[in-house]
């Protein structure tokens, strides 16, 4: 969407009552799906601008469910459409092919169709603009007292710190979720292997700062020359700002590499994943025989805590190693298990297909509540220390 059109947006949602607002959501939408079919989809700027579209429908979506009242039937009826957009929109965020353009095309038209109802109620409705209540208003969104603006904001507060975010997976998962830049940008890539300070690499989104992975980093256990100061890049460079965050938080590989090891030396505590099952045990396992090697250099490295993620609840299968093996691993690392842990659900399996932050996708599901509690229990402990 281009700037003259968000002005216009904007301008729009100030002014415009209840009923109003609905058919300006409407027509963000079907900007939005309407740039996402029009997008040539050749260059990587494009490729990202079409995600970026798809993301934002799915987003105006999202908040139409929302200002549903569930208490009538026609409220009903609409949900059960704009169930049937989301799962469409979540099909077509991946890539654009013949498929996910019809799919595409079909929710332009539900849309329309919905728009052209809504539009016709609007000219009855002569209440008052809501600008009133309203916080803070950009096209895509709008924040209200008395809406949901807290849920969706709550994830992105940061607590009251300035925290700097360290993508260094390859993957760039995180890197895309924060929606930021790789292309023509300074990257970790640029730290390791040109010299970069840090500094240059910072990019500061809407989610928070970031410094960028980069997908040339696939081959960077090769590429890194042999040296004694091969694992000690990112902490060179981190000295810089590292006094302008209260955290700095790195997203890692899977494996054991140059990467990790970068991480290892620079990082004081450690959040270590696993699952309730024997290959959860054995890759903590693994993964603690690694961090002994490099806290002989790193005397400030430590296991914060082990954090369950995946949960399915108490099973018979599962009990013995939640209740006992887990514990009895945490006390020989010396640490301990978190008592927050993090459930299974779809929504954050759908969160990551849209590459969007579980705060933004669905913040009042099991598992954006148990990461708040993750991060109330994660400030105490290191209060405590």
């Amino acid at each position: 969407m281009k700037k003259d059109e968000i002005q216009t947006f904007s301008y729009r949602i100030s002014q415009a009552n209840k009923t109003q607002l609905i058919v300006i959501m409407y027509d963000m939408a079907i900007q939005y799906v309407s740039d996402a079919i029009e997008n040539n989809y050749e260059t990587q700027a494009e490729k990202d601008e079409y995600e970026s579209d798809v993301v934002q429908v799915k987003r105006v979506v999202d908040s139409l469910v929302t200002s549903l009242d569930m208490q009538y039937e026609v409220s009903v009826q609409l949900y059960n459409i704009y169930l049937v957009m989301q799962r469409y929109l979540v099909k077509a965020v991946a890539k654009k092919d013949k498929n996910t353009i019809m799919l595409l095309e079909s929710v332009k038209k539900m849309l329309e169709t919905m728009r052209k109802s809504f539009y016709e109620l609007s000219k009855q409705d002569d209440s008052e603009p809501l600008m009133k209540n309203t916080q803070q208003v950009y096209a895509g969104f709008t924040y209200s007292n008395d809406g949901g603006s807290n849920e969706y904001s709550k994830g992105y507060e940061n607590r009251g710190y300035k925290v700097l975010m360290v993508d260094t997976d390859p993957q760039c998962n995180t890197t895309k979720v924060y929606r930021a830049k790789i292309d023509g940008v300074a990257t970790l890539y640029d730290i390791i292997f040109s010299g970069y300070k840090a500094s240059d690499c910072v990019q500061h989104t809407n989610y928070g700062d970031i410094i960028a992975s980069d997908k040339s980093l696939e081959n960077s256990d090769t590429q890194v020359r042999p040296s004694p100061t091969m694992y000690k890049y990112i902490k060179k460079a981190l000295k810089e700002v590292d006094n302008n965050y209260d955290y700095i938080l790195f997203d890692t590989p899977a494996h054991v590499g140059i990467l990790l090891g970068n991480v290892l030396m620079a990082c004081q505590r450690i959040i270590t994943p696993v699952t309730c099952d024997s290959f959860g045990i054995e890759g903590i396992t693994d993964f603690y025989e690694t961090i002994k090697e490099y806290q002989e250099d790193n005397e400030d490295l430590s296991i914060l805590g082990l954090l369950i993620i995946k949960y399915k609840g108490r099973q018979n299968l599962t009990k013995d190693i939640e209740d006992n093996l887990l514990p009895d691993y945490a006390k020989s690392m010396q640490t301990k298990v978190f008592k927050t842990k993090i459930r299974e659900s779809v929504k954050c399996q759908e969160a990551q297909t849209m590459r969007q932050s579980i705060y933004d996708y669905a913040p009042t599901c099991t598992t954006a509540i148990d990461y708040n509690k993750l991060i109330d229990e994660i400030l105490d402990e290191l209060k405590e220390d």
